[in-house]
């Protein structure tokens, strides 16, 4: 019993009784009063007891307050705790809504102790979302009465109700300090009804009567209403678990959302896994009206998943979670060494198991990943039988994967689709969607995975199963989806992580040797190589820049495989990770030809420049001045003989002069003119030393080259292009430096989405940035412009690179300089 009614309870008597009861003799006046009044015998003993004159481990006996209530004017105690009309409590000062407000705190109070232990709550671990924050307030400005947050377990739907309520409803905000709060865990509502029976609001959610409701008692006492009234409830579909009782629950609770649905001071809050949506959707589509109480739902969808409305974490949200948990690595690591981990932990259920596995560990592994998220979701009691028996019948009816990855709910045995299905079901592995059949009105039901991932791991795991860690495996898997190409490429990438993990790295070579046998035309480029290969290779490259291991074991091998030699050299080497890795296997590509020479000395150079090591640089110049470039044809590597230059002069030698610039381009055009027609493919060779004037800040000469390329060129091809982006952005900047502000902004404010090579992104979303600094600057944007520094630095840090560090520098230099010359402006 909630002390706060007792106290109720005690103040009400004395305020009858006409005074307070502090002494004996008043309990022995009041126990006559009793006596007269009920008919009911309360001694001073009790009376003693009740009014805490004396102590007493025993709380007030039933019949005790059954007399209590009956000199109050109640016909028993059940009718004292569940009347909220303050006329019937005419000697108690609190009003209506006070006393209502009082009997609900209990109940909240009850479920956010219930939530907390359930989900391991914990203010200091726990993130209250953006999308969340944005929604409650939405809602709660809108004149809707409903609203509901829908997904799988685990992605934080009780941990974002805990949030909500107490970061606002429950706040000292002058805003909600008079709102009453019900806040209800589903999971212990038939506890929470026990033994609180006097809030009337839990008997509506069981039997919804208009008159007994809240509406239809503040409509009618509206001078009794002081604010707004929250009823929120987290689990609704854990209430009751037999299907028919759930259907009637929704559908009562669909009465009592109605009931409030034309009050302004009523606010409502569910949350319920997807699963469970079929029911509301269906009273929804069936009743307009209730479908109009709805804030920020979506009924109209058979596919149960798209009802879901809790996005993925968005890498902000990553990234303060992992250093609210005090991670030891931060999200710009990851994106750099593990982005393969971070496209999985952007899912909620995998963010909480990935820093339990890895706050100890340094070697963080996607497969360990999914094998401990598979473990604890999949095969894991309960049901555990019921669930690998559904799993392995999944496998068979979609023939793993082959043309098709849902399976119709008819092909299922009933004996199933049981406990274990449910579980999995529950979990946010698979979920049901609805397809027309033959006809509107037949329609059927089909089973999909949640997470293409988790479909590919587990159809993996079963190739693997019957087969050996061989070559083999993977000429079976290409072969057996030959018309799936998308999917072939998914199951060959995660069986190449695998096949590493386990340290297996003959196969690994053993695939780039095979393709190479069977290709039927020559290789020259990754245009030439199928796709399955290319996606390999990007799994073995960032494998290898994270594991010393992996590079000892097969870049001596590689190397000496064309296939190896375009995966992960020439236009797919591993810029990067130059600093870290990619740098120390550089000779195992030299092959004494002018080409391989030439893309070895480079690379070096290069290594050098990032490094601030003008001792390698002035080296490296010297062997790159005596290529023989003339005997070179590819673009890429022939733009390299023009660019070393540019930088030497640039950043070692510091001395650019007009006749060298002017001799620059000169050469530029002679290499041009002696290449295939400038109209066909990307230009590489354009590109490439566009790119290096731009970095080296030769301004002029990036607007003139431009328009050579852009006379010379077919436009359509370069626009298509990844880098077509970063060419622009190129361009408009150096518009930008020579005072031609019109033409930089009419570019950039137009600026699309970035996509860089896989090889060398973070080395160009570092010149990215150092280029929309100068922006922001110009438009004295500084927060912007020195969050943009920011990401420089840290990048720059993650991959060893001083010589952007100090670029960065330089740029701060720069803001703190105009700062500091325009006070008032800033």
């Amino acid at each position: 019993m909630s002390e706060d009614i007792i106290a109720l309870l005690r103040r009400e008597i004395e305020n009858k009784h006409g005074k307070r009861v502090a002494h004996g003799k008043d309990c022995k006046e009041l126990s006559e009063r009793i006596q007269d009044e009920t008919s009911r015998t309360l001694s001073t003993t009790t009376l003693k007891r009740f009014f805490e004159l004396v102590n007493t481990p025993f709380k007030p006996s039933k019949y005790t307050l059954e007399t209590l209530a009956l000199y109050l004017g109640f016909e028993d105690w059940e009718a004292y705790l569940g009347c909220f009309d303050s006329n019937r409590h005419r000697h108690s000062s609190d009003n209506t809504w006070d006393l209502l407000k009082k009997r609900v705190e209990i109940v909240t109070q009850s479920s956010l102790k219930s939530i907390k232990l359930k989900t391991k709550y914990s203010s200091s671990r726990f993130l209250l979302r953006s999308y969340a924050r944005k929604r409650f307030k939405a809602f709660e400005n809108s004149s809707l009465t409903a609203t509901m947050f829908v997904a799988p377990d685990g992605y934080g739907k009780s941990s974002t109700i805990v949030q909500l309520v107490e970061k606002f409803l429950l706040s000292s905000d002058e805003k909600y300090k008079d709102d009453i709060v019900c806040l209800i865990d589903g999971g212990i509502f038939f506890d929470l009804f026990s033994s609180n029976s006097n809030v009337e609001l839990l008997k509506q959610l069981l039997e919804f009567k208009l008159t007994a409701s809240l509406p239809y008692f503040f409509n009618n006492h509206p001078e009794e209403l002081k604010g707004r009234i929250w009823i929120i409830i987290d689990d609704i579909d854990e209430i009751f678990f037999e299907k028919e009782q759930y259907r009637k629950f929704v559908e009562n609770l669909m009465r009592l959302i109605l009931g409030h649905n034309q009050t302004s001071w009523s606010k409502i809050i569910l949350t319920c896994r997807p699963e469970n949506m079929e029911v509301i959707s269906y009273l929804a589509k069936k009743n307009p009206t209730f479908n109009g109480c709805w804030f920020g739902m979506n009924f109209c969808t058979d596919n149960l998943l798209q009802t879901s409305n809790i996005p993925a974490f968005s890498e902000k949200e990553i990234k303060c979670l992992l250093r609210k948990l005090n991670f030891e690595y931060s999200l710009e690591f990851l994106k750099v060494y593990h982005s393969d981990v971070l496209e999985v932990i952007q899912y909620p259920n995998f963010l909480s198991i990935f820093v339990d596995v890895y706050k100890q560990k340094t070697d963080i592994s996607e497969i360990d990943l999914l094998n401990r998220y598979v473990e604890k979701r999949l095969f894991s009691q309960p049901y555990l039988d019921e669930k690998i028996l559904f799993l392995e019948k999944f496998l068979e009816l979609s023939h793993l994967g082959e043309l098709k990855s849902s399976v119709s709910k008819e092909e299922f045995p009933r004996n199933l689709l049981g406990l274990g299905y449910d579980e999995l079901i529950s979990h946010g592995i698979v979920y049901e969607y609805t397809l027309p059949h033959r006809g509107i009105l037949d329609r059927s039901v089909y089973i999909k995975f949640c997470q293409n991932l988790i479909f590919e791991f587990i159809v993996v795991d079963k190739w693997l199963k019957n087969e050996n860690f061989d070559v083999s495996l993977f000429e079976e898997v290409r072969s057996y989806y030959r018309d799936n190409t998308l999917f072939r490429c998914q199951l060959m990438q995660l069986m190449t992580l695998i096949f590493l993990h386990y340290k297996e790295f003959n196969p690994i070579v053993q695939i780039h040797s095979d393709f190479e046998k069977k290709a039927v035309h020559p290789l020259h480029s990754l245009k030439d190589l199928p796709q399955c290969i290319i996606a390999i290779g990007n799994v073995v490259r960032k494998a290898m820049r994270n594991n010393k291991d992996y590079r000892k074991h097969l870049i001596p091998k590689l190397s000496k495989i064309k296939i190896g030699q375009i995966l992960y050299f020439k236009e797919s080497f591993d810029v990067d990770g130059i600093m870290i890795s990619s740098a120390e296997f550089l000779s195992d590509y030299k092959h004494d030809t002018p080409s391989s020479d030439a893309f070895f000395h480079f690379m070096q150079f290069i290594y050098g420049l990032l490094s601030n090591d003008s001792g390698i640089c002035g080296d490296e110049y010297f062997k790159l001045k005596h290529i023989r470039w003339e005997e070179i044809s590819d673009p890429s590597i022939l733009a390299y003989g023009i660019n070393y230059q540019v930088f030497y002069r640039k950043w070692i030698k510091k001395d650019i002069d007009n006749e060298f610039l002017e001799k620059i381009i000169k050469d530029s055009k002679d290499i041009l003119l002696k290449q295939k027609p400038l109209n066909q493919g990307l230009p590489k060779f354009e590109l490439s030393v566009l790119f290096t004037l731009s970095q080296c800040q030769l301004y002029k000469e990036v607007i003139a080259f431009s328009n050579f390329l852009e006379i010379n060129n077919d436009l359509s091809v370069l626009a298509s292009s990844s880098f077509f982006p970063f060419y622009r952005l190129c361009l408009s900047h150096a518009f930008l430096q020579t005072g031609k502000k019109e033409e930089a902004y009419g570019i950039f404010d137009e600026m699309s989405e970035f996509q860089f090579p896989e090889n060398m992104k973070f080395y160009f979303i570092i010149n990215v940035n150092l280029l929309k600094a100068s922006f922001y600057i110009d438009r004295r944007d500084f927060q912007k412009a020195g969050e943009t520094i920011e990401t420089v630095k840290h990048y720059a840090l993650l991959l060893r690179f001083p010589f952007f560090i100090d670029r960065a520098s330089e740029i701060e230099q720069k803001i703190h300089h105009f700062k500091n010359q325009n006070p008032k402006e800033v």
